[in-house]
């Protein structure tokens, strides 16, 4: 980036940042947020605290995030790796590898019970094989509890065992997942990568995390992702907003698992900024890490999976969700084999058509512009997801980025 632009929008990012995680009452405890070309990050600004019960927690630039969503990529790239060295292949049914999920049975809309949340009526096995692809996709028929009323009764009372809280292998059972449509029908955000996860796991013989670091972390340079976080006193903790107020607090009912028994390959991630750049620079360049030369996937590899792959008719569509509440007018997107949604339009900030983009639930948010060469992170720890100061924050953040783009600066 053209030095002049690189030092206006650092010193923007900077000041955005101190205002809104500043004084006895911020707007957020903690917020660091980054920007990458092609070839190195431009900057990275930290500021906040780690702890809001803790005056000294002075967050870092370096500091550590539950990654939630933003690990989907990331687990995305390992199965993309299986599959250019032909060990894994999208389009055949997962019970070749991992043959469990076809104990997963399919239930209606409303068929549990809402008192005790037991069946009303049985389940009953769909029609279709779930594929690699449609898990890669979210075409598989697997939601999440926030976004499902059905999952949220069944996973009540269940979150001092088998869940997400405390995950194994033995969470993935219709009584907690079932499928909500037949495969291939419908996108249905949920537990997909998860099940990737397993898959990984097992074509590969290791443990997610495992495989991750030798084939993706280690080779590009990231010495602070992992899904096992013995020292945590770079992490940032999860807080939360009061419901219709400012008012921002520890979650102490809840924090992230940081020693999981199983690697939850959609949310189990932790990472730094610094360390997420890095990883949106193998992106950025179709699959070589500029940070150390390392060849992580071919070109050919990255270029098929960027575009989007969903089936005629169906797009990224949050319309169908319940139980939450999401900013109106959000674009039915395409799907890419990355983990991350594809744009299938310009956005108002200046990302343009064909960039790639995901969140995390903590209110993490980034996205990857192959057209200008440059990517960005706002990382944050606030629940709930989608707050809407983190959002227009957060908008104001990338915005900038592209005003530094339309200066004719060299990216």
């Amino acid at each position: 980036m053209e030095p002049r632009a690189s030092k206006k929008l650092s010193r923007h990012t900077k000041k955005l940042v101190e205002r809104i995680t500043s004084g006895k009452s911020p707007l957020i405890n903690a917020v660091v947020a980054g920007v990458t070309t092609t070839d190195k990050t431009e900057f990275i600004h930290g500021h906040g605290l780690r702890d809001m019960n803790d005056p000294s927690s002075v967050v870092r630039d370096d500091d550590q995030f539950c990654l939630y969503s933003c690990t989907k990529s990331m687990t995305a790239m390992a199965a993309l790796i299986l599959y250019e060295r032909g060990q894994l292949r999208l389009d055949v049914p997962v019970n070749n590898y991992l043959p469990m999920i076809d104990e997963i049975g399919k239930i209606d809309r409303g068929q549990v019970n809402k008192d005790d949340g037991s069946f009303i009526y049985p389940p009953e096995r769909p029609v279709n094989k779930v594929t690699v692809r449609q898990l890669m996709l979210h075409t598989a028929g697997f939601s999440y509890a926030f976004l499902s009323k059905d999952y949220f009764r069944l996973a009540q009372g269940k979150f001092l065992g088998d869940s997400t809280v405390n995950p194994t292998r033995a969470f993935f059972t219709t009584s907690n997942i079932p499928l909500l449509f037949e495969p291939g029908t419908q996108w249905m955000y949920g537990y997909n990568i998860d099940w990737l996860g397993l898959v990984i796991e097992e074509v590969s013989g290791q443990r997610l995390g495992e495989f991750l670091h030798d084939n993706v972390y280690s080779k590009a340079g990231m010495v602070d992702t992992t899904f096992h976080l013995h020292d945590t006193s770079r992490l940032i903790k999860i807080h939360k907003r009061a419901p219709g107020t400012k008012k921002v607090t520890m979650m102490n009912a809840y924090q992230a698992p940081r020693d999981p028994p199983q690697d939850m390959g959609g949310q189990g991630g932790f990472s730094t900024v610094e360390d997420y750049l890095k990883f949106i620079r193998i992106w950025l360049n179709y699959g070589t890490s500029p940070d150390t030369g390392a060849n992580i996937l071919s070109r050919a590899t990255v270029e098929y999976a960027i575009h989007n792959h969903l089936p005629p008719g169906i797009r990224v569509d949050f319309s169908n969700i319940e139980g939450v509440n999401l900013p109106k007018g959000l674009i039915a997107d395409g799907f890419t084999l990355t983990g991350n949604a594809y744009n299938t339009t310009n956005y108002a900030t200046g990302r343009p058509k064909g960039s790639i983009y995901w969140s995390g639930f903590a209110n993490l948010y980034y996205w990857i512009d192959f057209t200008n060469g440059v990517g960005g992170f706002w990382a944050e720890q606030l629940m709930p997801f989608g707050d809407l100061y983190s959002i227009l924050n957060y908008i104001d953040f990338e915005k900038s980025v592209y005003e530094a783009v339309k200066s004719k600066a060299k990216i």
